[in-house]
């Protein structure tokens, strides 16, 4: 299970002895159901603009996202934000580009995690991916 390096460094602050807020992360792979469904969905995508293909890919992981871990955390308001991999390397940067949700209520973190994971697929990171000739 890989996590991006925002995960990674609060596990290093943390393991440090800093004060880090109370933090849970999901991997893509336990959130998301199917990934052949997300293939498939990429698949379908040749040819068409970056809005056609957001909404197809958003739809069908939309569907497929399951968050079945219950949340740990105390409080009542949460953020929830990406901590993706690919979002910055030595190549690429994909700073600001995944959706981040701010004073989130306790009943509303599964539909903001599904929303998160669904920002993959946000029209301006599937610019940037086709540019970097990833899709």
């Amino acid at each position: 299970m890989s996590m991006g390096s925002k995960i990674e460094n609060l596990k290093t602050l943390q393991n440090a002895g800093l004060p880090v807020p109370e933090f849970e992360a999901f991997s893509f792979e336990e959130l998301v159901a199917s990934t052949e469904l997300i293939k498939t969905a990429l698949e379908k995508c040749k040819g068409k603009s970056d809005e056609e293909k957001s909404r197809l890919l958003k739809e069908t992981v939309r569907g497929c996202v399951k968050v079945d871990k219950e949340i740990t955390l105390s409080g009542d308001s949460f953020s929830v934000r990406s901590s993706s991999c690919v979002e910055d390397s030595a190549d690429n940067s994909f700073a600001g580009q995944f959706d981040t949700f701010l004073n989130v209520s306790r009943s509303d973190i599964p539909s903001r995690i599904a929303d998160c994971v669904c920002s993959l697929y946000n029209e301006n990171v599937l610019a940037y991916m086709e540019k970097r000739v990833w899709i």
